[in-house]
């Protein structure tokens, strides 16, 4: 079936040959932008060459970066979030109460961005302004240059994109004058460019095999460079269970904890997570969502428990003069200033949802797909757009997208860059993943690697899959996962023919 004949919306039609539209930005940004494009982008390359660790993991070009700049990471107090899923959210929102409930200037950085480098930084709610954040990129590239000039030695030599960038979320956020910053970690967290903050509070969601060749090869490994943003002083929260499957996971926190001098450490409980997942529906969240707002879920759940953990934490220190709880509908409005996090769209003349996840794990793929068979998502109605990194577990995140039945799975790529994994070579990852599994008749698979015509023949097929589903059935659904790189190309499309 064509696109053109598949109910497809017109927006999409023809954007596949021209390619995802491109931010448009202030002519300052743009420019600042230009300079920092000029650095090594891991993000955007690939980190690993051969059996050989390629990219530099270390936090002492973007300290350096800042005695430049007068330390501004010291004129705010800091949350700290790392974990292998969830931060995101956990950190959208501890923001969210503390700048709406507890009326505290509180800021944001985050990473990596959707659509806009925008994202990254922010108060509130609100992005920061273009401006307002060039100042800042251009206050941090003069920095590099001016530390190499006074030091050829300077390991601001060797900052990078992401080292400059984190400096300049620090500067802009001292430049407004925040109370808190809530700061997520970029990578593992140790070496990582934001453990220059030593904060008084910091969040480790969870450890899963992510990025073993860089901070791994181990569960362990990966834990003992995420509780490496806890200092002397800091208190930690943690997802991470004593039974943990793996107990050297858990007891390298707990043991670490002890010998830096950790003011304490919470771990938020399974039980705590299904009591409040139990209660959701108690405390005032509508059981039928808006159509573009995530429902309340098990992995939300999980995540909020934290974030009232450091919440709690934090007027037991007398910080907050009054006990504050984000309840499931603070967690909503949280998650609205969160792109790419189980967001969902309905598109115009279309019963067929659409649902933007960011999850690059397996264990948080399979997370996502559970919580839409929660939302009465059948599988047989759900088609997944598939694209991951290089370094990703490609087998593991393929066997978590298909195990529950899906309908069809289209493979893509995002782009032509080292650090993604081919098309073709995650449509030979599906077909083998399929053919260990026996055969299935009604299973499809393409191979499409252009993102946005990707999405056209998954709107193609979950249309098609529409058609075929009784009016009291739930709609078809496309779920775009694997890459939030993915996501920053096929949302703005999304984003378009939904009208949001």
């Amino acid at each position: 079936m064509s696109a053109g004949e598949s109910g497809v919306p017109r927006v999409f039609r023809g954007e596949a040959d021209r390619g995802a539209q491109s931010p448009r930005y202030s002519p300052r940004l743009d420019a600042a932008l230009s300079r920092l494009e000029a650095l090594v982008d891991w993000e955007r390359r690939a980190r690993v060459a051969g059996a050989q660790r390629a990219m530099r993991v270390d936090c002492a070009p973007c300290s350096a970066l800042l005695d430049v700049l007068g330390q501004p990471q010291r004129r705010f107090r800091a949350i700290h979030v790392t974990g292998s899923k969830g931060k995101g959210s956990v950190s959208a929102m501890v923001t969210y109460a503390l700048s709406t409930k507890a009326a505290l200037k509180t800021g944001w950085y985050r990473s990596p961005h959707v659509e806009r480098v925008t994202e990254r930084v922010g108060i509130g709610q609100v992005p920061i302004e273009d401006d307002v954040l060039a100042a800042s990129l251009e206050c941090a590239l003069d920095a590099k240059e001016r530390a190499i000039s006074q030091d050829s030695a300077s390991a601001a030599h060797h900052a990078t994109w992401f080292d400059v960038l984190c400096a300049a979320g620090m500067h802009a956020l001292a430049a407004a004058e925040v109370d808190w910053a809530v700061v997520e970690v970029g990578m593992g967290g140790r070496r990582d460019s934001t453990n220059i903050l030593h904060a008084p509070y910091a969040v480790l969601t969870n450890v899963f095999l992510e990025h073993a060749e860089i901070i791994g090869p181990t569960r362990t490994d990966i834990a003992y460079e995420k509780v490496g943003i806890v200092h002397r002083g800091t208190f930690l929260v943690t997802g991470v269970q004593q039974d943990d499957a793996e107990p050297e996971v858990f007891n390298t926190i707990k043991n670490y904890c002890a010998e830096i001098g950790a003011a304490g450490m919470c771990v938020v409980s399974e039980k705590e997570q299904r009591d409040a997942q139990q209660a959701r529906d108690v405390d005032g969240t509508p059981t039928k969502a808006h159509r573009s707002e995530p429902r309340a879920n098990s992995m939300l759940e999980r995540n909020r428990c934290m974030a009232n953990a450091v919440l709690e934490r934090m007027h037991a220190d007398g910080i907050l003069a009054e006990r504050i709880v984000v309840d499931a509908q603070d967690a909503h409005a949280a998650m609205r200033a969160l792109p790419a996090r189980m967001e969902s769209f309905f598109l115009p003349g279309s019963q067929v949802r659409v649902v933007i996840d960011g999850a690059h794990v397996p264990e948080s793929v399979d997370h996502v797909i559970s919580e839409l068979m929660e939302q009465s998502i059948d599988p047989r109605h759900l088609v997944v757009l598939l694209a991951v990194g290089q370094e990703k577990n490609a087998k593991g995140i393929v066997h978590a997208a298909t195990r529950h039945g899906c309908a069809a799975l289209v493979c893509t790529q995002v782009g032509p860059e080292a650090t993604y994994l081919p098309s073709h070579a995650l449509y030979a990852q599906v077909k083998s993943t399929h053919d260990e599994r026996g055969a299935v008749a009604e299973f499809q698979v393409a191979d499409i690697s252009n993102p946005l015509q990707a999405l056209e023949t998954a709107l193609a097929m979950a249309t098609a899959l529409q058609s075929q589903t009784p009016e009291q059935m739930a709609s078809a659904c496309v779920l775009v996962v694997g890459s939030l790189h993915l996501a920053g190309k096929v949302r703005p499309m999304v984003r378009a023919a939904a009208g949001a």
